[in-house]
């Protein structure tokens, strides 16, 4: 069986033109291995394995040094996550 997760920006007329839909289809095997992944990065970022609000992993707001990661300075640092 396959999972299916879709996301989206919502149009923004003032901001942008177009809205934007990505999606990953995972068959429902790699599931826990995905999981176990994601786990170990929040426990790296973060200290902890448990997947909670405070351990959020959000490109957007690694990249640009918000939420979680407001006093991540290095660059590089974020880029590895």
């Amino acid at each position: 069986m396959l999972i299916i997760y879709f996301d989206e920006v919502k149009y923004n007329g003032q901001n942008q033109k177009y809205e934007w839909l990505s999606g990953i289809a995972v068959h429902d095997e790699h599931i826990p291995y995905i999981e176990r992944q994601v786990a170990d990065i929040a426990e790296t970022c973060f200290g902890s394995r448990v997947l909670s609000p405070e351990t959020e992993l959000h490109a957007a707001e690694i990249f640009h040094r918000k939420g979680n990661f407001k006093a991540w300075n290095d660059i590089n640092q974020r880029i590895s996550v």
